[in-house]
């Protein structure tokens, strides 16, 4: 909860001097697996300084199977928290808080059965996604915005790619264009929300 709290109050971290790790520091390795999930799945940008790289971190001559596959699962977080692609989606997204806007909206809005949003919290979700502030919204975007609400609504960040695709289809309108205008984002955006939240119920009940 630690890792989470740090994690959602700022938008870079650096971490210093990891030791490389081996079977025998289990309780360190396990502190590390749930400190890069907590930095990726919120999107946290990093910086780390390590004694090896991300696949020699962990010298695992034998070790819990678990937290061996968990560490494989780590390696492949790091390797991509180092893209252009995830660096272009990570940081800071307004000088608004994204937790307080999130969490306004899914706290009042989301328990109930049919989804309604005031114009102002609808722009205030737009003012934050449309990143590059073109007044359209990409796939990307949209992705982004999915995501951070996966969070607040699930307590992780994973969607397919199947699922976003069907959220951007109701999010456009099932529009023939390649981006999201600001109307058809007011117009949708409960209908997304909606489909989100059944996402995590159908998982829930798996």
């Amino acid at each position: 909860e630690d890792f989470i709290a740090i994690c959602e109050k700022f938008h870079t971290i650096f971490v210093l001097d990891v030791p490389q790790l081996t079977r025998n520091e289990m309780n360190q390795v396990r502190r590390f697996i749930t400190l890069v999930d907590s930095m990726y799945e919120r999107r946290v940008k990093a910086v780390i300084t390590a004694d090896a790289s991300p696949l020699e971190l962990l010298q695992s001559d034998g070790g819990p199977e678990d937290e061996l596959f968990a560490f494989d699962r780590t390696v492949s977080r790091l390797t991509e928290m180092q893209s252009l692609e995830y660096l272009a989606h990570a940081g800071p997204k307004s000088a608004k808080s994204v937790t307080s806007i999130l969490g306004g909206i899914l706290g009042s809005e989301m328990s109930r059965t049919n989804i309604k949003l005031s114009c102002d919290q609808k722009s205030d979700l737009w003012d934050v996604y449309d990143a590059d502030l073109n007044g359209e919204m990409t796939i990307l975007e949209a992705e982004d915005m999915m995501r951070d609400i996966s969070v607040k609504v699930r307590g992780y960040y994973h969607l397919s790619e199947q699922q976003v695709s069907d959220g951007y289809q109701l999010l456009s309108g099932a529009s023939s264009n390649n981006t999201v205008t600001i109307t058809e984002f007011q117009t949708n955006l409960e209908a997304l929300l909606g489909f989100l939240k059944s996402v995590e119920c159908q998982q829930g009940r798996g």
